[in-house]
This record gives C-alpha cells, sequence and structure tokens, in this order.
C-alpha cells in the first residue's frame, strides 16, 4: 500500500479541520440598477462605435465589437453570481477550492460608498486570478484584524483603472 509520508507542505495542501473563522455567502460583483436613460446613452454609443466601424471600412473590429457587446448582455442579463467563501486557521476555500496560506501573497479591502470589497491575491505564478468577494454582512473591519494575523495586507493597493471605469459607468 503507497501512503505519504506527512510533511507540512502536504498539510497545507490538504483541508483539514480548523475553526472556522469567518463563512459567507456573498456576490462577487454589485448588480446595478440600470435606468432607461442609461440605456438610452448606452445604445446611442454602441451604435455610434458600430457606424464609425462600418464607415472606416473595419471590418474585423465591427464583429469583434458586436460579439463582445453581445457577450455582455448575455454575462450580465441575470444578477451576479453569488459564491461562498470559509476562512479558517489553515486557509481559505473559496467555492469549494481550498486555498492555504502558504499559497496567498495577501489582502486588501476596498471601501466604497455602498459595500465592501475584499481581494485576497494569490502568489505567483498561478493561472488564477485573485479571490474578489463582496463582504457581505461581515464586519469588514473585524475581517481585515482577523486577516492581518494570518497572511500580509496590502495597505498600498487600490482599485485598478479598468475595474473604476466599470463601477463609475455601471458596467
Amino acid at each position: 500500500m503507497d501512503t505519504q509520508t506527512p510533511t507540512p507542505e502536504n498539510l497545507a495542501l490538504s483541508p483539514m479541520p480548523a475553526t472556522t473563522l469567518f463563512e459567507w455567502t456573498a456576490p462577487i460583483r454589485i448588480a446595478y440598477k440600470r435606468t432607461r436613460y442609461w440605456y438610452i446613452i448606452v445604445a446611442i454609443l454602441f451604435s455610434l462605435i458600430a457606424l464609425y466601424s462600418v464607415w472606416t471600412e473595419s471590418w474585423t473590429f465591427t464583429i469583434v465589437f458586436i460579439l463582445a457587446c453581445i457577450a455582455y448582455f448575455a454575462t450580465h442579463r441575470g444578477p451576479p453570481l453569488e459564491k461562498s467563501i470559509v476562512i479558517t486557521e489553515n486557509g481559505l476555500t473559496f467555492n469549494r477550492e481550498f486555498v492555504p496560506w502558504s499559497r496567498v501573497a495577501g489582502f486588501w479591502i476596498l471601501r466604497h460608498a455602498t459595500h465592501f470589497e475584499l481581494h485576497i491575491e494569490r502568489k505567483k505564478p498561478t493561472w488564477k486570478g485573485d479571490i474578489v468577494i463582496l463582504t457581505g454582512q461581515i464586519d469588514p473591519f473585524e475581517l481585515r484584524e482577523t486577516l492581518r494575523e494570518l497572511i500580509t495586507e496590502f495597505d498600498d493597493r487600490y482599485e485598478n483603472i479598468l475595474d473604476a471605469i466599470i463601477r463609475i459607468c455601471k458596467l
């Protein structure tokens, strides 16, 4: 029978029973309420861009732009997906995937006018992106203090420009 000798790395990779510090389910993004005015402005802008691309005979751009519009509206038809997160002493489980603290570079919490976002950065190299989830009903200040004891807090991180544009334009 082939058994593996327990090592600190093996133990860190297995989701062993640990004290649950926080557990919640929340959407990964805010569901914006868009008015009729928003849809009119977006329709005008999209039409102008599409007409310009046809006028300049940029057929590849026209096709890519139209496909991007279709993909955007197809993925944003319903409410945002809800994900679950469990934070323990050994690591975190995000949407049923265990990530030990040894594979996490750090975290930061973004404060917006109506909500807080928890960002957890994975150590590189990884093909998976950072973990981003709204804090929901969890006290973000208590969450911050607890996470600071487990992993590094990046207090110099801010919202990137693309995320700011998406938030401002309610995309």
